[in-house]
């Protein structure tokens, strides 16, 4: 990590995906493909000195190497991020908001892909831009996650910014250092 960062405790609480079944339903998978739950481990959250960017990386093990990619194939789905904008904002928004947590509001959500370039090679990725109100401010937040699977084992890398956008060049080498300890 860059200088100055520091660490804690993950913060990973393996929540389900917020209007899975729509969301599966959306993108033409089974709902067993978003809600499964894979045994996994996740290591500390880093941040930036500024506070501004963090960084966290988590493993899911499969039992086997057909589902850990059906569920890489439904992120890499050309139709997630589309999916994903509308379940966010329709059918999952509550369970989102309440994820979130309370006393804080989330906005209009809208999720993207970023060029594969910006990775590690051999991942996908998608990028959620929101903005989140928290007693009358409203800060806004860019969660990218860039995911890639070897085997049985997915690997999960998620990049936050807020107030900002977290920068490629620093994207680029975390997501390739995590996707050579894999």
């Amino acid at each position: 990590m860059p200088k100055g960062w520091t660490s804690s405790k993950s913060s990973n609480n393996n929540s389900p995906f917020p209007g899975a079944a729509q969301l599966a339903s959306c993108i033409g998978v089974p709902t067993s493909v978003i809600t499964y739950n894979a045994p996994s481990v996740s290591s500390p959250d880093f941040n930036s000195k500024d506070q501004l960017l963090s960084v966290g990386d988590s493993v899911q093990v499969y039992q086997s190497s057909k589902a850990a990619q059906a569920d890489f194939s439904s992120l890499a789905n050309a139709k997630t991020p589309s999916c994903m904008t509308a379940d966010l904002n329709g059918p999952g928004k509550a369970e989102f908001d309440a994820q979130i947590g309370g006393g804080t509001g989330v906005g209009n959500v809208t999720v993207t892909r970023t060029p594969a370039s910006d990775y590690a090679p051999h991942s996908t990725n998608f990028t959620m831009f929101l903005p989140i109100t928290t007693k009358g401010v409203t800060i806004n937040v860019e969660l990218i996650l860039v995911d890639y699977v070897k085997g049985r084992e997915e690997q999960t890398v998620a990049l936050s910014a807020f107030r900002s956008t977290f920068p490629t060049l620093l994207a680029r080498h975390l997501t390739t250092v995590a996707y050579r300890r894999i």
